[in-house]
Protein backbone atom coordinates (compact mmCIF):
# COMPACT_ATOMS: atom_id res chain seq x y z
CA UNK A 1 0.00 0.00 0.00
CA UNK A 2 2.83 2.37 0.83
CA UNK A 3 4.39 1.52 -2.51
CA UNK A 4 1.21 2.66 -4.26
CA UNK A 5 1.33 5.98 -2.41
CA UNK A 6 4.91 6.49 -3.59
CA UNK A 7 3.92 5.74 -7.19
CA UNK A 8 1.05 8.23 -7.09
CA UNK A 9 3.27 10.88 -5.47
CA UNK A 10 5.96 10.32 -8.11
CA UNK A 11 3.43 10.68 -10.93
CA UNK A 12 2.09 13.90 -9.46
CA UNK A 13 5.59 15.31 -9.04
CA UNK A 14 6.45 14.55 -12.65
CA UNK A 15 3.22 15.95 -14.08
CA UNK A 16 3.31 19.22 -12.10
CA UNK A 17 6.98 20.17 -12.35
CA UNK A 18 6.65 23.92 -11.77
CA UNK A 19 4.53 23.46 -8.65
CA UNK A 20 6.96 20.81 -7.39
CA UNK A 21 9.96 23.05 -7.99
CA UNK A 22 8.26 25.92 -6.15
CA UNK A 23 7.53 23.67 -3.17
CA UNK A 24 11.07 22.31 -3.04
CA UNK A 25 12.59 25.80 -3.21
CA UNK A 26 10.28 27.04 -0.45
CA UNK A 27 11.12 24.05 1.71
CA UNK A 28 14.86 24.51 1.23
CA UNK A 29 14.69 28.25 2.02
CA UNK A 30 12.68 27.55 5.16
CA UNK A 31 15.01 24.82 6.36
CA UNK A 32 18.08 26.98 5.66
CA UNK A 33 16.59 29.85 7.66
CA UNK A 34 15.77 27.53 10.53
CA UNK A 35 19.30 26.14 10.51
CA UNK A 36 20.86 29.61 10.54
CA UNK A 37 18.66 30.71 13.45
CA UNK A 38 19.55 27.54 15.34
CA UNK A 39 23.29 28.04 14.80
CA UNK A 40 23.07 31.71 15.80
CA UNK A 41 21.23 30.90 19.02
CA UNK A 42 23.49 27.98 19.86
CA UNK A 43 26.57 30.18 19.48
CA UNK A 44 25.21 32.98 21.65
CA UNK A 45 23.83 30.71 24.34
CA UNK A 46 27.02 28.68 24.65
CA UNK A 47 29.52 31.48 25.18
CA UNK A 48 31.44 31.66 28.46
CA UNK A 49 30.04 28.43 29.88
CA UNK A 50 33.56 27.25 30.71
CA UNK A 51 34.13 30.02 33.26
CA UNK A 52 33.20 29.82 36.91
CA UNK A 53 29.97 31.67 37.77
CA UNK A 54 29.13 32.03 34.08
CA UNK A 55 25.53 32.94 34.88
CA UNK A 56 26.72 36.18 36.49
CA UNK A 57 28.73 37.32 33.46
CA UNK A 58 27.36 40.07 31.26
CA UNK A 59 28.25 41.24 27.78
CA UNK A 60 29.85 44.64 27.51
CA UNK A 61 29.24 46.35 24.21
CA UNK A 62 30.50 49.66 22.94
CA UNK A 63 30.42 51.22 19.52
CA UNK A 64 33.53 50.90 17.41
CA UNK A 65 35.14 54.20 16.54
CA UNK A 66 38.04 54.72 14.24
CA UNK A 67 40.96 56.67 15.63
CA UNK A 68 42.55 58.52 12.71
CA UNK A 69 45.90 59.05 14.44
CA UNK A 70 46.22 55.36 15.32
CA UNK A 71 45.94 54.27 11.68
CA UNK A 72 49.15 55.98 10.58
CA UNK A 73 51.98 53.55 10.06
CA UNK A 74 54.87 55.98 9.74
CA UNK A 75 55.37 59.68 10.45
CA UNK A 76 54.96 62.00 7.44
Amino acid sequence: MFRNYLKIAWRNLRSQRAYTLLNIIGLSVGMTGELLIFLFLRYHLSTDRHQANFDFNDWVQRPLTRNRSATKLAPP
